[in-house]
């Protein structure tokens, strides 16, 4: 496989994810392949980033490396309808429908030969998005080509 443009990993995924975690009985509203600066209220949104590379001019047999980032936020509390059980819950069910989807596509031909968690997810600070609290958790992928 020629170098590829980290974009084109990171738009593959994102469609990828979409297809798994957005629509009807699905827990997200969105999956975008950049970062948002406003989510307008809501409830779960997972951002697909560029994370950095590892390529190699000579042959070698692991291959080159594109790292990605998952983001996943969730609405922390509307202080109505949406609490922070249902967070944690929305959560861990993204969490493990991405883990899911993951094994369904480790190999994709024409986009990556392997892809799968570089190391754990972390779970970040409540960030402040548009005036609204979310939790933060990342997720780092490695996806490998040769």
């Amino acid at each position: 496989m020629a170098e590829v443009n980290r974009e084109v990993l990171r738009d593959e995924l994102a469609t990828v994810l979409e297809a798994a975690l957005v629509g009807t009985g699905k827990p997200a509203q969105a999956v975008y392949g950049y970062r948002r600066g406003d989510f307008q209220g809501m409830t779960a949104i997972v951002s697909v980033l560029s994370e950095g590379s590892a390529r190699h001019n000579l042959p070698r047999e692991e291959g080159n490396k594109v790292y990605l980032g998952l983001y996943l936020f969730v609405l922390y509390s509307d202080g109505a309808d949406w609490n922070e059980d249902d967070a944690e819950d929305c959560l861990d069910e993204i969490e493990a429908l991405i883990a899911e989807t993951l094994a369904v596509y480790r190999r994709h031909p024409g986009y990556w030969q392997c892809i799968d968690y570089a190391d754990r997810s972390t779970r970040e600070a409540t960030l402040i998005i548009g005036g609204v609290p979310y939790i933060l958790e990342h997720i780092p992928l490695e996806a490998t080509y040769y």
